[in-house]
């Protein structure tokens, strides 16, 4: 999958190239060395991920992955920035293409592509919003507050003070339950131990739970899982809890990597001991339709987290990018993510923590 979104890249980047470098001015060497360049920044996840890191040192690391990142993703904004201005102005100017080269044009859309991208990684820093929603439902008697966080993505390069200020800010809301819905750690075990010690401050009256992500699953699940053991969070697998009475939840490993490593995907039998009459809360990493469920909780999307995968992203998650969908007791609900994969940078899908609030509708019981 990481192969197949660096090629994809690759072809974004050299579309970046034939757009704005291949018919200019510049010299053949110049332009060979940006070519290059942009091929090497199409690997940037690659390298960063498995080759940089180890090969140059964490101290190198830390000054030169952020840099190379803030560039990949400065050329996917100006890819996405001059397809939109390009499909706006194309018919303006009769659809004559070479009137798209103009150079004052295309340093208009450098200029924008750079303010976004800059903007981007403001976003990346910041701790993450809280956005609230309330639904109504007929099972529920008396309202229960959820706190989801998804997406943290700890790495050995994440401040542990940031993770501090999420877990403060979740145990602020004073939700009744709080999720974790996979993709909380993203890196091998041994390098991150200390930094997701805070997540053992999380505090709500019903629990606290976790199942898994894609990423737990990337490098050695079977630690993740220790470690969020040990830190005493319970995990969800194929199973579930009655919370109270009128209210139950159950978990499902990551639907894609789960049953590659014999980690089966089967929310009937997570939630095989739920009662009709129950509001059955479902957590899924990857947003998934189910049919038994009252509301599903998930992550993985990032809204997006940046140009132009917030256009790419609802082809592989049924349609759905971020927020809520459906109703009438068979809610999707998909967090935006408290962290980042890969750069630490946000355009256009700001974090968030969510705070959903489950009310009795007119006709509920109470």
């Amino acid at each position: 999958m990481l192969i197949i979104s660096a090629l994809g890249i690759f072809s974004i980047n050299y579309y970046i190239y034939l757009r704005f470098i291949a018919k200019s001015r510049l010299k053949r060497k110049i332009k060979l060395t940006i070519l290059g360049l942009l091929v090497v920044l199409s690997f940037t996840l690659l390298l960063v991920r498995w080759v940089v890191r180890d090969l140059i040192g964490s101290t190198v690391f830390d000054v030169f992955a952020p840099s190379l990142c803030f560039m990949m993703v400065f050329f996917l904004t100006l890819f996405s920035v001059s397809i939109a201005a390009d499909l706006i102005l194309l018919p303006l100017v009769g659809f004559k293409r070479k009137k798209l080269v103009n150079p004052y044009y295309q340093t208009v859309l450098f200029l924008c592509a750079a303010a976004l991208t800059v903007w981007g990684q403001y976003e990346g820093h910041k701790i993450p919003e809280v956005k609230e929603v309330t639904l109504k439902s007929s099972l529920i008697r008396e309202p229960v507050k959820i706190a989801l966080m998804s997406d943290l993505h700890i790495t050995r390069v994440t401040d542990i003070e940031r993770v501090k200020k999420i877990v403060a800010e979740i145990n602020d809301l004073h939700a009744d339950v709080i999720v974790l819905a996979g993709d909380i750690l993203d890196d091998e075990i041994k390098h991150i131990i200390k930094t997701a010690q805070p997540l053992k401050n999380l505090r709500a009256p019903l629990g606290v739970y976790y199942v898994t992500g894609n990423h737990e699953y990337y490098l050695n699940v079977n630690d993740a899982e220790e470690l969020i053991k040990q830190i005493g969070i319970p995990q969800l697998e194929n199973r579930g809890v009655q919370l109270r009475e009128d209210l139950y939840i159950a978990g499902v490993p990551d639907r894609k990597q789960g049953p590659k490593f014999m980690h089966d995907f089967d929310p009937d039998a997570a939630l095989a001991d739920a009662s009709e009459r129950q509001f059955k809360i479902l957590v899924s990493h990857q947003p998934v339709e189910n049919d038994s469920a009252s509301l599903v909780l998930s992550g993985h999307t990032h809204g997006g987290q940046m140009l132009p995968f917030q256009l790419i992203s609802p082809l592989y998650n049924s349609g759905m990018l971020s927020g809520l969908y459906g109703s009438k007791d068979r809610y999707i609900y998909i967090s935006n993510g408290a962290g980042s994969w890969g750069p630490q940078l946000r355009v256009l899908a700001p974090y968030d923590i969510s705070l959903v609030t489950v009310e009795p509708d007119q006709n509920g019981g109470s």
